[in-house]
């Protein structure tokens, strides 16, 4: 959890305009939900779940508390639900173990938002052809 906050913050202080308040950008934020993927054929459920929304960005992330591994979905220009195509300038995805793996391929796709959550799925290739599949996350934030 330590490792993922700051990254979900740092990512989504990118999308954020200068002239807007720290407060008033980065307006949910969660440690509620779930996350899930198949990586190189081995299941991965995150023990610690984050994201933020901000009226720029989409960022969900999580972390497994036993082997430091996380990945992080990252949308810019986030304009509600829909399928984002992973293009490395404005959505990417990252998938982290040993070593840091980007996304050179995919989709990501909101399925539905309500007031304090959102649901989607996603999948993508990394530069070192390492597959992530049938992606899932369901988030809700205070």
């Amino acid at each position: 959890m330590k490792k993922i906050i700051p990254i979900v913050l740092s990512l989504a202080l990118l999308g954020v305009g200068s002239c807007k308040k720290f407060e008033e950008t980065v307006n949910k934020a969660a440690t509620k939900g779930s996350l899930s993927a198949t990586v190189n054929g081995r299941t991965y459920n995150a023990g610690n779940v984050a994201v933020t929304v901000t009226d720029k960005a989409f960022i969900v992330g999580g972390s497994q508390l036993s082997d430091e591994e996380s990945l992080e979905l990252f949308i810019n220009k986030y304009k509600g639900p829909g399928k984002y195509t992973i293009d490395h300038i404005y959505n990417t995805a990252k998938y982290y173990d040993s070593k840091s793996h980007s996304s050179v391929y995919g989709e990501i796709e909101i399925i539905s938002t309500g007031e304090k959550s959102a649901k989607g799925t996603f999948y993508f290739q990394t530069n070192d052809s390492l597959m992530v599949t049938d992606g899932k996350f369901d988030v809700k934030w205070e």
